[in-house]
């Protein structure tokens, strides 16, 4: 059975993006797009969870960039994570009206590279939501990024559709994609896909990311989004 995808895979998967420069407004585009899209091929989709996620890389020190963001995002908690792999520090603060949160992430690298991730997180969706998600890209970044940062968009659903060929066909032609390559199991399906919907893109062609996941109830269907790939575990 395939894993669930972590971060640090998720993160490697990012380094690899050498795409066309996205902008604020782009991914917010492209997760509106997504969003409108899933409501239109199936009405009474669950959302589960969606976000935008902001990447960079500096140089410079660990320790001193996160003493400089603490006192730069005072509202922020902020903890430390030492692995054998990667050091981090890991700032987030919650909006309780739309029980949205937001966080911001330094891993460290080789050659003293960091890696700078943002992302705005939530579980439900509504007007509110779209309107929260533009401010905090417009201004809640403030600061972070020396050089204009890659955006990815993602968003998980839960649908009474039986998980079969059909549905998958259904989803490609939503977005009017074709598939660059795909992984195929009894309850797991993921699909890289070509979208004419998508500027951004991967160097195998690929600018799209669906992935199909069988409920525990009998008919159902988990499907996870994403632009230009799934930045988040599914």
């Amino acid at each position: 059975m395939l894993k669930k995808v972590v971060l640090p895979v998720i993160v490697g998967l990012m380094l690899l993006y050498v795409g066309n420069k996205t902008t604020e407004a782009l991914v917010m585009n492209d997760l509106e797009k997504i969003v409108n899209g899933v409501f239109e091929i199936n009405p009474d989709a669950d959302v589960l969870g969606w976000t935008i996620l902001a990447r960079s890389t500096s140089d410079g020190d660990l320790a001193e960039m996160a003493l400089s963001l603490k006192d730069e995002y005072p509202g922020y908690v902020w903890t430390k994570e030492n692995t054998s792999d990667y050091i981090a520090w890991t700032g987030s603060s919650l909006n309780k009206e739309l029980d949205v949160s937001t966080t911001i992430k330094l891993m460290s690298g080789e050659h003293d590279e960091i890696t700078i991730l943002y992302s705005i997180q939530g579980e439900k969706w509504s007007n509110g939501h779209a309107a929260f998600i533009r401010k905090e890209l417009k201004t809640g970044k403030k600061g972070l990024f020396k050089n204009e940062p890659d955006y990815f968009a993602c968003l998980k659903v839960r649908t009474g559709d039986t998980m079969n060929e059909a549905v998958y066909k259904n989803w490609m032609k939503l977005f009017d994609a074709k598939s660059v390559e795909s992984a195929v199991e009894s309850d797991f399906v993921s699909i890289s896909a070509n979208s004419k919907q998508f500027k951004n893109m991967l160097p195998n062609g690929a600018n799209l990311q669906l992935a199909f996941r069988k409920t525990a109830e009998e008919a159902g269907t988990m499907v996870t989004i994403g632009t230009p790939i799934i930045a988040f575990e599914y």
